[in-house]
């Protein structure tokens, strides 16, 4: 582990240096804990959030117990480099069922897709799932079953502000009879998160929070839900149910 020296009149001063050997410790701790995604997911923590916190921003305590908790290691030693980090249960990223943090904890598939909030992206389907825990209570919150739950990333800017670039949604895949709301859909090919508003004349209104991103319409009969195919339907995946410890 690297040690920041006091040695000028223009290096950095205790605060720094302390803020500064913090964020070795951290990249240290989320390298051996699985990465970036996992540990945001855990410690339930926008990827911009954790990556200013990687990079030398200084962080609540709030946010230094959270991310000991996320990477298995002793808040003491993340904060101060006292004693001697445990990894023996560190969690990484494995294609089964046997993850978990404790009982508070339940397995939700994780997709290391991202599902645009702009323009599109990949089939998430192609991709195989690894397991991540969650906390029951925010499943509870949101109302959401760990079985019939998974994560995925959004990507770009129409569904901003209340969906952001990079935050980790929480996805509701149950069916419905009734689309209102924010939900992940594949279509033309492409994962996209978007609002969807059912209307009486048999359509479906897929609009964005970004003014910049025109609504389209699409017929009611060409929505379904399921794994999606090589036609134009549109396949429902899930509603995006929460955005960490955000419900929608």
């Amino acid at each position: 582990m690297g040690k920041i020296t006091l040695n000028s009149d223009f290096g950095p001063d205790e605060k720094e240096a302390e803020v500064a050997e913090r964020a070795l410790r951290l990249q240290q701790a989320v390298q051996a804990a699985g990465g970036n995604t996992q540990v945001a997911i855990r410690a339930q923590m926008p990827l911009s959030t954790l990556s200013r916190y990687l990079s030398g921003r200084d962080m609540k305590a709030t946010a230094l117990v959270a991310l000991a908790n996320a990477c298995n290691v002793s808040v003491e030693w993340l904060a101060k480099g006292h004693g001697t980090p445990n990894r023996e249960m560190a969690l990484s990223k494995l294609p089964n069922d046997q993850v978990t943090l404790d009982q508070n904890t339940l397995n939700v598939r994780y997709f290391d897709v991202d599902a645009s909030a702009g323009f599109g992206r990949l089939d998430y389907y192609q991709e195989k799932p690894v397991f991540i825990p969650i906390f029951k209570a925010a499943l509870e919150m949101a109302k959401c079953v760990a079985k019939d739950t998974i994560i995925m990333h959004a990507s770009g800017d129409s569904m901003s502000p209340i969906i952001n670039s990079g935050d980790a949604m929480v996805i509701d895949t149950r069916r419905t009879d009734q689309l209102f709301g924010i939900y992940v859909f594949v279509m033309h090919g492409a994962v996209f998160v978007k609002r969807l508003s059912a209307r009486t004349d048999g359509t479906i209104l897929v609009s964005s929070n970004n003014k910049n991103y025109p609504p389209e319409e699409v017929l009611m009969s060409s929505v379904r839900w399921g794994e999606p195919d090589s036609t134009d339907t549109m396949c429902i995946v899930g509603r995006v149910a929460m955005l960490m410890t955000t419900t929608l």
